[in-house]
């Protein structure tokens, strides 16, 4: 009778050992798993913060490029006879000046400065100050305008990778509403996109833009 005691529980421990290392296997495995998922958590949360951030610094350069194109119409002067606004629209080249009132006689325009902003081929806006005359139409070259204190405001999305579906109008940035030739110029509309990455396509996920659109009614020029 004890011999057979001794056999059952030898059966028993050998049973309960093969058991807790089958346990200790699914355990490992479990770890393993959820490790996996807090790293893959780890970096897609870093992931969303570092995107959430690039977009935010998007945003915050075409908002100061805009309220500074905004600001530049606002100021312009001239009347009908004079328009203080010039326009130049041929392909990629966009060119739109805006004459201000210099430290001279308020009475004359001839000795005020214009302020041009130019994009040609690259989409990169710049804008040029203290310019004596940029010519008409204007700045031709672009290049002609961009030299006087010329500096970079924005990369403007490239309307062949800029838009989904391309967009070949993309590259106008803005919109004369009435008619510049008789100096009746109600308003202008401005409309600003940029991307991420302006050297790849469009992706909402992965390559989100940024568009903004304002309106200045010239409130210099005397209709």
């Amino acid at each position: 009778m004890k011999a057979a005691n001794k056999r059952t529980v030898s059966k028993n421990s050998k049973n309960l050992s093969a058991m807790t290392l089958t346990e200790l296997l699914v355990a490992t495995m479990l770890v393993g798993v959820i490790m996996v998922g807090i790293v893959s958590v780890d970096y897609a949360t870093r992931s969303t913060k570092q995107g959430a951030l690039d977009y935010q610094l998007l945003a915050m350069d075409v908002q100061a490029a805009m309220l500074q194109i905004t600001r530049d119409a606002n100021l312009a002067v001239g009347d009908a006879q004079n328009v203080g606004v010039k326009i130049r629209q041929e392909g990629t080249d966009q060119v739109i000046c805006f004459r201000h009132e210099d430290v001279g006689n308020p009475d004359i325009y001839s000795d005020d400065k214009w302020i041009c902003y130019t994009h040609g081929p690259s989409f990169e806006l710049y804008r040029g100050d203290n310019i004596p005359d940029p010519g008409t139409p204007p700045c031709q070259p672009v290049s002609d305008c961009s030299f006087y204190g010329g500096r970079m405001i924005l990369d403007l999305s490239d309307p062949s990778v800029g838009s989904d579906p391309p967009n070949p109008d993309g590259n106008i940035y803005f919109e004369i509403g009435g008619d510049i030739a008789t100096g009746q110029i109600e308003y202008i509309d401005f409309t600003l996109i940029s991307l991420l990455d302006i050297s790849i396509p469009y992706d909402p996920m992965t390559n989100p833009k940024y568009e903004l659109t304002s309106r200045s009614s010239l409130p210099g020029l005397s209709r």
